[in-house]
């Protein structure tokens, strides 16, 4: 629920990892950060998501899926201005 918070509390939009330490003598929770760029790899040494990943039932090409999918129900919304195409000037 904290790192929920946390994602809304910034306004978050897409793949993003929460990150969270417990303060060992009060087990008190705090947020560090909300990392949008972070780093997507199904390897467990390499990235947080692929230790996750790991201990779920869910693969590497599901979240990287759902990934893609949220990001073209988001950006389907959105209308860009279509540039005219010049000519380069040498």
């Amino acid at each position: 629920m904290l790192s929920k918070r946390a994602y809304a509390a910034v306004k978050g939009r897409g793949y993003t990892r929460i990150d969270i330490r417990q303060d060992a003598k009060t087990g008190k929770l705090y947020v560090l950060e909300a990392n949008a760029q972070c780093g997507l790899s199904e390897d467990e040494n390499y990235t947080s998501i692929g230790a996750i990943l790991k201990a779920s039932d869910v693969s590497f090409t599901q979240v990287v899926y759902a990934i893609l999918i949220d990001a073209l129900r988001r950006g389907s919304t959105k209308s860009f201005p279509i540039k005219k195409k010049t000519k380069a000037v040498l």
